[in-house]
């Protein structure tokens, strides 16, 4: 859930910023190709920073399933030996 909250918050951030500049640039005309340059620096900035999180985050959840499964594999190998050394007896 924490992964959903992060791209909305990403894509906000983005469209706020996009926003602003356009509400900028019609209230300072004279400084609009200057606003635009900052504008078109930061919001791919926003969303380059941003989804690099949210990759990261899948990666640790990802990593913590994938040991989840290897332990609950692990358990069932050795329950399934103790029953096939049980059965021999």
């Amino acid at each position: 859930m924490e992964i959903i909250w992060l791209r909305v918050l990403v894509n906000l951030l983005g469209a706020l910023m996009g926003s602003t500049a356009i509400i900028i640039m019609k209230l300072l005309p004279l400084w609009k190709e200057e606003i635009m340059a900052i504008e078109i620096i930061i919001i791919p900035t926003i969303f380059i920073i941003g989804n690099f999180i949210i990759e990261e985050l899948i990666k640790r959840e990802y990593d913590n399933i994938i040991i989840e499964i290897s332990e609950d594999i692990h358990d069932l190998e050795q329950k399934y030996l103790r029953e096939k050394m049980r059965n021999k007896k």
